[in-house]
């Protein structure tokens, strides 16, 4: 890049007064310091570019972006209307994603996929020799959006049914109260102790698919992520002209900053606490492998290689408790042991 062609000139207070004179030291000091400004600002500075910096590439740096730098704070649409990222600038690696797979083991159900809005179209899978059937909500009783996918692979003990789903991640790490979690695994138990239904993702069933919206638009210096909300509106008081415009008034508020805070993220704990709802459910206990284990931490590992861990659940790699563990966690769910099968 060429350097400033001219320097910058400080004009004193005193050549500008009404008593001094307009001569060629003071019009070639403003010359100087306007080519100065031009220069600086990029215009000069490469064949063709224009006075403004509008960072499209053409007059200005190519935006350098690490990998998995792209969250789902990055491709807020408020970001994206103010940022122009040059043609092919956000390649895959520089999105910050996740997978997350779910199973089904001689049966059907309704299973929530992790990422809620964040996440791709699922890939499917089978084991055994059923061919299962994989459709999107059969059935479903939520009354609010959630990414649901229904399987079935019924007809043999050995029928099994995978669907995996890669998202992009919203607002980790999660803390339940007993530490962050690398990986959440919930296991559907029978009451023989098989496993029916499976999922394991680095994400929770209830984030980003429930009403409660955990994506940051900013994270700060210290590393704290942020929010811009408005108050939330009653809608059942839109239907009463006496209360409705001071209801809507509250969509011309101001937004205020609100901190991602771990409440936040588990806000929605409670309407999906576990990824199987919306199936019966009788006769069966729905477990989380211990959250804060250091088995979590190797499992974890396995599946950002490509391997299936629901594979193995189902194929008898681990050995699960069935001792409740003291263990801040979902309401209806049970934490216990999970270790590698002896023999």
């Amino acid at each position: 890049m060429p350097a400033i062609s001219k320097a910058w000139v400080t004009i004193a207070d005193g050549a500008v007064d009404p008593d001094s004179p307009l001569d060629s030291v003071l019009m070639t000091g403003i010359r100087d310091d306007l080519i100065h400004l031009r220069e600086w600002l990029g215009a000069g500075f490469f064949a063709g570019a224009v006075q403004d910096h509008d960072h499209d590439n053409v007059n200005s740096k190519t935006p350098v972006l690490g990998n998995g730098s792209v969250t789902t704070a990055k491709i807020a649409d408020s970001n994206v209307t103010e940022v122009k990222l040059g043609n092919s600038a956000v390649a895959q690696a520089k999105v910050k994603t996740a997978t997350g797979e779910v199973s089904i083991n001689n049966g059907s159900a309704n299973l929530t996929l992790p990422g809620g809005q964040y996440g791709w179209y699922p890939e499917i899978k089978k084991a055994g020799p059923v061919d299962p059937s994989h459709q999107i909500g059969l059935n479903s009783t939520n009354t609010s959006y959630l990414t649901n996918i229904f399987i079935t692979a019924s007809g043999d003990s050995g029928a099994f049914g995978y669907a995996q789903q890669r998202y992009v991640q919203a607002s980790p790490p999660y803390d339940l109260g007993g530490g962050e979690v690398p990986l959440f695994v919930f296991a559907l138990v029978d009451t023989l102790g098989n496993i029916r239904a499976t999922y394991a993702a680095a994400d929770p069933p209830w984030a980003n698919n429930g009403p409660t919206d955990i994506r940051a638009d900013f994270i700060d210096a210290a590393g704290s992520a942020f929010k811009l909300a408005r108050p939330a509106v009653n809608v059942a008081k839109l239907s009463d002209p006496v209360t409705r415009e001071a209801e809507l008034a509250k969509l011309d508020a101001a937004p205020q900053l609100v901190e991602i805070t771990q409440a936040v993220k588990q806000a929605d704990m409670p309407l999906i606490p576990h990824p199987f709802m919306g199936n019966p459910l009788t006769g069966m206990t729905v477990v989380l492998l211990d959250p804060v284990a250091p088995l979590n931490e190797r499992l974890l590992r396995l599946l950002e290689s490509g391997e299936s861990v629901a594979a193995l659940l189902h194929g008898d790699y681990l050995r699960i408790g069935n001792t409740p563990l003291p263990r801040s966690g979902p309401p209806g769910v049970i934490a216990v042991s999970a270790n590698w099968k002896l023999t």
